[in-house]
């Protein structure tokens, strides 16, 4: 295998362990079996890849790696899923995101490709238009729509210069999983992350399973971030619908910048830009019984909310004070 190959497998791989232990903490077994299941391969992908090429994984013990299997293997057999999600938590996803911490100092994988990013600009203001044309009930008359979308669309068409995007206070950086995380200014100064430096997965999935709920098909969530609590929500409840509100353009030119997902082609997502979160509060308005609100706490902390975002966080007010 290519590095990275490695490096990419690892990215799924950490997903289904982290969730593999949250399940078993949660006594979700049968579901954590299934993430179980499905990391096997990568599993034996990656401790393979390690044995084989000790001139470029010398710094990591293959004595650690075999002992660690076998307590794995015997774990399962034995069908002991507290030690299991140990094995898990304490040595295999430490051991994994430590080889990603390894191939991250020594390979240089912080590309831009114009190319793609143009690409994911196209898809990107097909899904605002589509998701601005399907709002229900907003008080937004064809002239002032007409100008919204020219807007949006000339915000998305400016030429791109990496500089000017990682400008301003934004930056992007990976995370120990493998994947990208990103930090961007608050409206009042400073700055701040919109998603984990460590699990990102982990973090992802805790998150969407909260907003997931029964008989609801329809998910009105406020914030996009780099898409992984999107990505995850939809993946957890696979009839839903999911709109996105985001007010910042540049989060999601982030997104189409230096993100390897495919949630663009996703058919059951919708995303309205909506710079002054005047949309969210109209929508937030207009929710049928099957609909949820939900809210990325840290893209909302990022500017002024109204009281119709702030009451889908009603913690929000609390946490301000401490």
């Amino acid at each position: 295998m290519e590095i990275r190959e490695i490096f990419d497998n690892n990215i799924r791989l950490l997903g289904y362990i982290d969730k593999a232990v949250v399940l078993f903490r949660q006594g979700r077994y049968d579901e954590a079996l299934g993430m179980v299941a499905e990391s096997g391969e990568g599993i034996n992908r990656v401790c393979d890849a390690v044995l084989a090429d000790r001139t470029y994984f010398g710094g990591i013990s293959a004595d650690f790696v075999g002992e660690m299997l076998e307590s794995v293997l015997k774990a399962k057999k034995d069908r002991d899923y507290i030690l299991l999600a140990d094995l898990y938590e304490l040595q295999l996803s430490a051991f994994i995101t430590g080889i990603q911490e390894y191939i991250v100092g020594k390979e240089d994988f912080f590309d831009f490709d114009v190319e793609k990013y143009n690409e994911k600009i196209k898809k990107l203001e097909q899904k605002l238009t589509a998701g601005f044309d399907s709002l229900p009930g907003t008080d937004i008359e064809d002239d002032e729509r007409e100008r919204l979308r020219v807007n949006r669309n000339a915000e998305l068409e400016a030429p791109l210069m990496p500089e000017e995007l990682l400008g301003g206070g934004y930056s992007v950086e990976f995370s120990s999983c493998g994947l990208m995380t990103v930090r961007a200014p608050m409206s009042g100064g400073g700055s701040i992350y919109l998603h984990s430096n460590g699990n990102i997965m982990r973090e992802s999935f805790l998150l969407a399973d909260r907003f997931r709920q029964e008989q609801v098909s329809h998910y009105i969530v406020f914030g996009f971030g780099l898409g992984y609590h999107i990505e995850e929500l939809l993946e957890l409840d696979k009839f839903a619908r999911v709109t996105v509100f985001e007010s910042d353009i540049n989060v999601l030119k982030l997104f189409c910048a230096f993100s390897g997902s495919e949630l663009l082609d996703n058919r059951r997502l919708c995303i309205v830009y909506d710079p002054d979160r005047t949309l969210i509060e109209q929508r937030i308005a207009s929710l049928e019984n099957d609909e949820k609100a939900c809210v990325h706490y840290p893209s909302m902390r990022r500017a002024a909310s109204g009281k119709r975002l702030m009451s889908v966080a009603p913690f929000s007010s609390i946490v301000e004070r401490c």
